[in-house]
């Protein structure tokens, strides 16, 4: 680390690599000695009153880095009770959303009453009940619950049940935990939405594309899939479908690309084998009686009506083959 007053070190070990001006006063700096850093580059100004060292923003500059950086020092600047929230508090849980942190502005939530308001950041004001809020070292973030019901509240459908999918895939809440966080909710704006996206969402999902395939089948009026449906080949070895539907016959391969890299999956990964294991599969799951539709993402996205034609395509060729 850069060789700045202990005492700011301890500020900004506490603060996520942030300091404020009266930390830096605090620590000894004067105001003059304060702008001198500033406009030399030796320390960096996150927002007015918020700043880092040169050193710790070159050591921290990903996208996902700077986009923390300004939502805690939002929190900094209002102080507590604020917490992460939204976006920003699914980037911190590691939940699956569908904005990158470069194209998504910083959330806060602040009390109901707060009047605080921030420069480039998005201020919710809405109620913390018990166990809404994860106290945290910097700046305190909404639980994975609660971030998932605000997403559900306000973002689109698609949007929310990705994040809502990936954090019960990722064991970092429950079903139950996510009706229970919802009905504390109950009549702000977005709740009955929220209830939509808790009862669809399904932790089997392991991927946003899987998840967006899942939506794609519902508004497309498509049976209901199972995600990671498991088929048995002739030979009894069993195949995971992203999604699949047992009574067609049918699997759909979300983005089949990222088998063809999947080291772990097929072995050493180089590109020649992984293509023939890949065929092999295909081949195994095909003999025995399954269709399988491949889709990309812009399959799912974009061409959708296309996607579900190919689909229904295929649960007739599954049905022939039961027949």
């Amino acid at each position: 680390m850069d060789n700045e007053h202990p005492i700011l070190h301890i500020a900004m070990n506490r603060q996520r690599g942030l300091f404020t001006t009266e930390d830096a006063l605090g620590a000894g700096y004067s105001q003059t000695e304060i702008r001198r850093r500033v406009r030399s580059g030796r320390w960096q100004r996150v927002r007015r009153g918020v700043m880092t060292t040169r050193e710790y923003a070159q050591a921290n500059a990903t996208a996902a880095d700077l986009h923390a950086r300004l939502a805690v020092s939002a929190t900094l600047v209002v102080g507590r009770p604020s917490a992460l929230s939204h976006e920003s508090a699914a980037y911190e849980h590691g939940i699956a959303v569908r904005s990158r942190p470069e194209d998504t502005k910083p959330s806060i939530t602040l009390p109901p009453r707060s009047l605080s308001r921030v420069p480039a950041v998005d201020v919710y004001r809405n109620t913390a009940h018990p166990g809404h809020v994860w106290l945290r070292p910097g700046a305190d973030v909404t639980s994975p619950a609660r971030t998932v019901t605000d997403l559900a509240r306000l973002r689109p459908f698609a949007d929310s049940v990705i994040a809502a999918d990936s954090a019960l895939h990722q064991g970092k809440t429950t079903k139950e935990e996510l009706g229970t966080r919802v009905a504390d909710c109950e009549r702000w704006p977005g709740w009955r939405r929220a209830l939509s996206v808790v009862e669809f969402a399904d932790g089997r999902a392991q991927s946003p594309l899987e998840s967006l395939g899942r939506v794609m089948c519902f508004e497309q009026e498509l049976p209901e899939p199972v995600p990671q449906l498991v088929v048995t080949d002739r030979r009894g070895r069993r195949h995971h479908g992203d999604l699949g539907w047992m009574q067609h016959r049918t699997i759909a391969e979300l983005d089949g690309r990222l088998k063809y890299t999947d080291s772990a999956a097929y072995g050493s990964g180089d590109p020649n084998e992984v293509i023939y294991l890949e065929k092999v599969r295909r081949d195994d799951i095909e003999e025995a009686g399954w269709e399988i539709v491949r889709l990309t993402h812009s399959d799912v996205v974009y061409r959708a009506r296309e996607s579900t034609a190919r689909l229904r395509a295929a649960f007739a060729r599954g049905q022939r083959r039961i027949a």
